[in-house]
């Protein structure tokens, strides 16, 4: 975050970047509250006293995805304006052919085609948007101690937090709610489960990473935190969402397959019929 080109305006993608290594720190500290006095002790001299206190945690993590929401408000970022269906065969040939020309870098494309780097860039980065905003929730959802503050909290601050974070739309609309009307924890495992669904659904154009678009180191972590989401909350699940939990290992399996084949592989064309054929595809 202060590197040597501090003095520059960043754009929105290195604002994005900024916002997850703020948060790398906060699933530091709450790992450390899950592993008790070793790792609270683990982290003494990085954070003070007051930092490592639960309650505190519970708070910075809210007020991070809050600063992640305002994030997409401030750049407009609408995403997902990229192709949606995965590319024929014959372009996935063609541009293999081109790239093997250059040595394996990606070949820029026909602009007409619309898998060019700037088309997406916005998908790229809502689709990183989505997975930082589920492994924030996550972050508190699944660590006991953080949980159970959240269940029992009388603080309407906090109460009052969740339900604009998981307000539909650009603009949250002022709660009405008070801090027994609404249950913050379900409407966080509500927006976790659409989260997932939405990387999901939309992993299939992530995958392809035509012209560096994605790249598969992205693209597993998008995909991993999805399935983290669907194995560790199956109980109540739909079908819908046993679908794409498959779907996710899918895409993974298409992933390593053709890295297995090009150690820098830059798009995914080892993909089974059947998961072409799905109507998210």
């Amino acid at each position: 975050m202060e590197g040597p080109f501090r003095n520059y305006k960043k754009d929105p993608l290195k604002k994005l970047i900024d916002l997850m290594a703020i948060s790398c720190e906060l699933f530091e500290r709450a790992d450390a509250l899950e592993q008790g006095e070793v790792g609270i002790e683990a982290l003494e001299g990085i954070f003070d006293a007051e930092a490592m206190k639960p309650t505190r945690v519970l708070s910075d993590i809210l007020d991070a995805a809050s600063r992640v929401k305002t994030w997409l408000r401030e750049f407009n970022i609408t995403g997902l304006n990229g192709p949606t269906s995965f590319p024929s065969m014959k372009l996935a040939k063609w541009n293999l052919d081109e790239r093997a020309v250059a040595r394996g870098y990606p070949t820029k494309l026909p602009r007409r085609q619309g898998w060019t780097f700037d088309a997406i860039h916005g998908q790229r980065m809502v689709h990183l948007y989505w997975t930082l905003l589920l492994n924030l929730y996550m972050t508190v959802l699944d660590n006991p101690i953080l949980r159970d503050i959240l269940e029992k909290n009388n603080d309407s601050r906090i109460t009052n937090l969740v339900v604009e974070l998981t307000a539909r739309g650009q603009q949250a609309p002022p709660s009405p709610y008070g801090t027994t009307a609404v249950n913050p924890v379900m409407l966080l495992f509500d927006e976790c489960r659409t989260l997932a669904n939405d990387i999901s659904l939309h992993s299939t154009s992530s995958c392809h990473n035509v012209c560096e678009s994605f790249g598969s180191l992205m693209s597993y972590n998008n995909l991993e935190t999805a399935l983290s989401w669907y194995e560790g909350h199956r109980e109540g699940a739909g079908e819908m969402e046993m679908e794409l939990e498959k779907h996710c290992r899918a895409m993974l399996a298409g992933i390593a397959a053709a890295e297995s084949r090009e150690p820098c592989a830059f798009e995914v064309v080892i993909l089974p019929e059947d998961v072409l054929r799905r109507p998210w595809c």
